[in-house]
């Protein structure tokens, strides 16, 4: 006798007397449907004989009046052959499509347009902007979906809670809770369960790895698979059978389970904390790109330069230093050599704040030799990154910030295309890539430019981790991550764009993106948000919590792909690369922990 255990048999509901106003009226059955049921009961029959079972059970949701009359009838028809348990299972309920409220002028058989749109607008925020606490009658959805504020709203949770919900079910269901020996499950319910299902083998097909993204995986799969097979205006027919064995037995239930503590875990943060609000915030700066494009005659995020013609705006470099004296001068002629006129470079400030390293620099660095206004500034004590770099700032001259590390080198259009962008579209974070390089490596790379007087060209940044990664295990994040595999940030959020509410790649979120190997900032936004936090000790974090705290301070991340540094691989500043790592760890934390916390 074959084994019935995960073993499944679904039958969709039948149609109701009006589809649509069943969203709000929920009517009664269409007559005429019966020759449905019997196909249905006809596979129940051949099933529950293939595997001698003499005993089904049909479990069901009453929340819908026409779910409660397609199981009775099945029922009815089945108990005249077999055994028959009908059984009203509530935590169905969770698979109800919702009410919609339908305006007052609505006729029965109309078109109703909105309803199309309000499905395509919750797809949009789910997958492509990851935004699964998005949900219809929200300021920001009707914000966006302007649409959904005249037409109807939806009653209910939060999609972050239905997912919850839903998740938690296929988990039991998965772990054999739902299943009898020896007997055939039929779930009788709405599309949503058919498609959670289907979807669920179709990502279990494709070894989806990472937790983070099984909610907006399964909206891509529906969008792309599964929204077109339609069969008699019902998805998949009115019945289909699964076997859920290989899914079952397999890691996809740890999988399954992550996904779920993750979105309980967002669950529990506040809404008025900084978290909360990057929750509810996105990063689409694509309204900036026709007006940006209209100045300049180049996309914010083009990887064409600007013409020089069109100017330069004054801007302050801010270089926090501790024992970098093998690189300074690299770093200071990469700006020497800026592809800017000589009055332009009368309007570049470059603000070197030693950290209370020992070196002064004095019998190295000579500030009149440089066609920008060098100034260094000696700290007695070693005070951190944060603490170097928002004294530079406070001296800063200029109204446009851009911090570079001791080590990273700029190519010859950095300064002109971070001043712009600033300068045109102020109060964003910019960031450009960066090549990590060996200090072996650097003669090699400066030679041939600085002995003409060239300027740097644009690094190849093929394997900067905002561009792709290979993930591991045994990395430090701000989230555990449970397998390695390959991340393209870059190209998986459309250029940061889609990286807002709160969305997880791996263990980087939107605000770690403003890593500071060269990042430009206007200084009234600087002062805005308060400076880099000095809360953060030693190595790591303090630039994303900068970012954090700009987020919710109305800030986009915008990435410049137009320019770009070289990042030389010096010693640890900590001492040994353990200890930098024992510094991040505790970082994270503290990151963690101020992000949660109420602003």
């Amino acid at each position: 006798m074959e084994n019935t255990k995960y073993n499944l048999i679904c039958v969709r509901h039948l149609q109701d007397q009006n589809v649509l106003k069943s969203y709000g009226l929920d009517g009664p059955l269409v007559s005429g449907q019966e020759e449905k049921i019997t196909r249905a009961v006809e596979t129940i029959l051949e099933t529950a004989k293939k595997i001698d079972s003499s005993r089904v059970r049909i479990l069901y949701t009453d929340k819908t009046l026409r779910v409660k009359q397609t199981a009775e009838m099945l029922a009815e028809v089945l108990r005249e052959h077999i055994d028959v348990d009908l059984t009203n299972e509530d935590r169905l309920d969770v698979f109800d499509q919702g009410e919609m409220l339908l305006p007052e002028n609505y006729k029965d058989g109309e078109y109703f347009d909105p309803l199309m749109k309000a499905w395509d607008a919750v797809c949009d925020e789910a997958y492509e902007y990851r935004n699964i606490d998005y949900r219809f009658g929200s300021g920001h959805g009707f914000k966006k979906y302007p649409i959904l504020a005249k037409s109807f709203s939806r009653k209910g949770e939060s999609l972050r809670d239905l997912l919850i919900r839903q998740y938690s079910v296929l988990l039991d269901l998965l772990k054999g809770n739902f299943f009898r020996e020896n007997e055939v499950l039929i779930i009788c319910g709405q599309d949503m369960f058919i498609l959670l299902i289907k979807e669920l083998l179709e990502l279990f097909t494709e070894d989806v790895t990472r937790p983070e993204d099984l909610p907006y995986e399964s909206w891509k799969i529906y969008k792309e698979r599964l929204q077109g097979e339609n069969n008699d205006n019902t998805p998949f027919g009115n019945l289909i059978s699964f076997n859920l064995s290989n899914i079952a037995n397999s890691d996809f239930i740890e999988l399954l389970t992550i996904a779920i503590k993750q979105l309980e875990d967002r669950k529990l943060i506040s809404p008025s904390s900084i978290q909360g609000v990057i929750n509810s915030t996105d990063n689409d700066f694509s309204e900036f790109d026709n007006e940006f494009k209209n100045q300049t005659g180049v996309a914010i995020t083009s990887t064409e330069i600007i013409n020089k013609e069109f100017g330069f705006y004054p801007i302050s470099v801010v270089i926090p230093y501790y024992n970098s004296r093998s690189t300074i001068l690299d770093v200071l002629q990469s700006i020497e050599l800026q592809n800017l006129k000589k009055d332009e470079m009368k309007r570049v400030e470059v603000i070197i704040v030693n950290d209370g390293w020992k070196d002064d620099l004095t019998d190295a660095v000579d500030p009149q030799s440089y066609s920008f206004d060098l100034k260094i500034i000696i700290c007695k004590e070693n005070g951190g990154r944060s603490v170097a770099r928002n004294i530079g700032a406070q001296s800063a001259k200029h109204d446009i910030l851009m911090f570079l590390d001791a080590d990273n080198l700029v190519s010859g259009e950095c300064l002109r295309e971070h001043s712009i962008r600033n300068r045109l579209v102020p109060n964003q974070l910019y960031t450009s890539l960066v090549a990590n390089i060996f200090l072996e490596d650097v003669p090699k790379l400066t030679k041939s430019y600085f002995d003409k007087n060239i300027p740097l060209p644009i690094p190849s940044v093929l394997n900067e981790f905002r561009v792709k990664e290979e993930v591991r295990v045994d990395s430090v994040g701000i989230e555990k991550i449970k397998k390695n595999y390959s991340i393209e940030i870059l190209k998986e959020t459309n250029n940061f764009k889609m990286y807002g509410y709160g969305r997880m790649i791996a263990y980087y979120d939107l605000p770690s993106m403003y890593a500071t190997y060269c990042v430009s900032v206007t200084k009234d936004f600087f002062d805005r948000v308060g400076g880099f936090s000095e809360k953060f000790k030693g190595w790591g974090m303090e630039d994303s919590f900068f970012g954090a705290e700009a987020i919710v301070r109305g800030a986009k991340i915008i990435p410049i792909l137009s320019c770009g540094s070289y990042s030389v691989n010096l010693p640890s500043h900590s001492g040994s690369e353990e200890k930098e790592k024992e510094e991040l760890k505790i970082n994270i934390d503290r990151y963690n922990e101020l992000k949660r916390k109420s602003l």
